[in-house]
């Protein structure tokens, strides 16, 4: 396996947070190890929170949020 995802999150596509943990839950068996995945723009930062924190939950440290006028950016690392 590559490590990489069957389908790329689009750039400039705002997730729900039911997307955010289907793509999370797609690439979790694929990874051969940890690194930083993109998983995509969120309409807030609750969501993007809600998002990380669907099983399987990420630690601290895992997660990485960047607020950009209407949208939160978020980078995961499994």
């Amino acid at each position: 396996m590559t490590g990489q995802p069957k389908q790329q999150v689009p750039a400039d596509k705002v997730l729900s947070v039911e997307e955010g943990a289907a793509f999370k839950q797609e690439v979790q068996g694929l990874a051969e190890s940890k690194r930083w995945r993109w998983a995509g723009n969120y309409a807030s930062p609750v969501d993007a929170a809600e998002a990380a924190n669907r099983p399987p939950a990420q630690t601290a440290g895992e997660a990485i949020f960047a607020v950009n006028g209407n949208l939160t950016a978020l980078w995961l690392f499994f």
